[in-house]
C-alpha cells in the first residue's frame, strides 16, 4: 500500500506543471483520500497484532461449594466425646486435642463425613467413595444450580472441554475424574487431569494447570472445571502421635468445583478474571519435603504429620511468588 502511495505521488508531480487548477484540486483530494487509506490500514494492523499479542483471557464464571447436612456437624464437644468412647487416644492425646481445637478457630458448625460418625469410625475404601461422590457432586449440583438461576445460563456438563480434581490422600481407580464423567455423561473428547498428594496448595496448582490448557488452545472456545476437597474419612488418624493428631483437629469435610472458560461472550456474566498465577516447588528443601509427611507412626498406625516448619516453608515459598 505505500509503495502505490509513492507511485501516485510520483505521477502527480510529473502531471502537476501541465495541469490546470481544478485537475490539480482532484489530484490533492485523490491524495488526502489515499493518505486517510493508508492511516486507517495501519491503526487497524497494530490494534490487531495488540490483540493477538494479548492472547485469549480466562475467566471464572462461577463456583459452587459443598455444604454438608445438618446432621453432619460436629460441635467441640461431640467431637472430644466420640473421640473418647472410640477408645483410640490416651489421656494425654485428648487432652491436647482439645487444645488444638480451643485455638484453631474451627466453627462449631464444620461437619465430618458420615463415615467418623459411627463407633467405632468406619473406614473403607466404599466409606472413601462416598465421601468423595457425597462432597464433589454436591458442589457440582450447586455450581449447575447457581448457573441456571443466577446467570440464566443453560449450561450442560458435556460442555466440559477440560476437567481436573485435585485430592491430597484419596487416588482411587477408577479415578476421581472419571467418577465425574461417569456421573454427568461428560463427552469422550474430555482432557481430565488427576492431582493427588500435593497437599492443600493443590486447589491452587489445579486451577492454574486447567487455565494453562485453556491458553495452551486458544483457537478454541472451551470451559474447564477445577473440582477440589479432601478426604476424612482416608486421612482420619487413630494413634497418639501429636504431629498426626493435628490434622483430625484442623481438617473438616468440604469441596468445591469452578467453571473457567476462555471465551469471550462469558466476560459479562463471570464472576472474576484470573490476570496472573505463580508457582513455586521448594521440595528441594529437606524441612520443606518433609513439613506435611504421610507415614507410620511408632505403633504402626497411617497419619499425616505436620512439622512446626510447616508455616516457616509456606512464608519461603510466598516470597518465592511474590519476587
Amino acid at each position: 500500500m505505500y509503495i502505490a502511495f509513492l507511485l501516485l505521488l510520483r505521477e502527480a508531480v510529473a502531471a502537476a506543471a501541465a495541469a490546470s487548477v481544478r485537475q490539480l484540486k482532484m489530484m490533492m483530494m485523490m491524495m488526502m483520500m489515499m493518505m486517510m487509506v493508508t492511516l486507517i490500514a495501519t491503526c487497524v494492523a497494530v490494534v490487531w497484532r495488540l490483540v493477538r499479542r494479548r492472547g485469549r483471557r480466562v475467566y471464572i464464571v462461577d463456583y459452587g461449594c459443598y455444604r454438608p447436612p445438618s446432621m453432619n456437624r460436629t460441635p467441640f464437644s461431640c467431637f472430644m466425646e466420640y473421640s473418647r468412647l472410640s477408645g483410640s487416644f490416651d489421656a494425654k492425646s485428648l487432652d491436647f486435642q482439645r487444645k488444638i481445637l480451643s485455638r484453631s478457630g474451627v466453627s462449631q458448625l464444620t461437619a465430618l463425613p458420615q463415615s467418623l460418625h459411627f463407633l467405632p469410625p468406619r473406614i473403607s475404601i466404599s466409606h472413601e467413595r462416598q465421601e468423595c461422590h457425597d462432597v464433589l457432586f454436591g458442589a457440582i449440583d450447586e455450581l449447575l444450580s447457581r448457573l441456571h438461576h443466577h446467570h440464566h445460563f443453560h449450561f450442560h456438563p458435556s460442555q466440559i472441554d477440560v476437567l481436573v480434581s485435585n485430592c491430597s490422600v484419596f487416588s482411587p481407580s477408577p479415578s476421581i475424574t472419571s467418577m465425574v464423567v461417569n456421573r454427568y455423561g461428560l463427552a469422550p473428547h474430555v482432557k481430565s487431569f488427576n492431582l493427588s498428594g500435593m497437599g492443600c496448595s493443590a486447589g491452587i496448582l489445579a486451577l492454574d494447570l486447567a487455565r494453562s490448557v485453556l491458553l495452551a488452545n486458544p483457537r478454541s472456545c472451551s470451559y474447564a472445571l477445577v473440582l477440589s476437597t479432601e478426604n476424612l474419612t482416608r486421612s482420619w488418624y487413630h494413634g497418639n502421635d501429636r504431629s498426626m493428631l493435628v490434622t483430625n483437629c484442623l481438617f473438616r469435610v468440604g469441596g468445591s468445583a469452578v467453571l473457567l472458560s476462555n471465551r469471550r461472550s462469558d466476560r459479562r456474566r463471570s464472576k472474576y478474571e484470573i490476570v496472573h498465577t505463580a508457582r513455586s516447588h521448594i521440595g528441594a528443601d529437606d524441612n520443606a519435603y518433609r513439613c506435611v509427611f504421610q507415614e507410620e507412626d511408632k505403633q504402626g498406625v497411617v497419619g499425616v504429620g505436620l512439622s512446626k516448619d510447616l508455616m516457616r516453608c509456606a512464608a519461603v515459598a510466598l516470597e518465592h511468588n511474590m519476587r
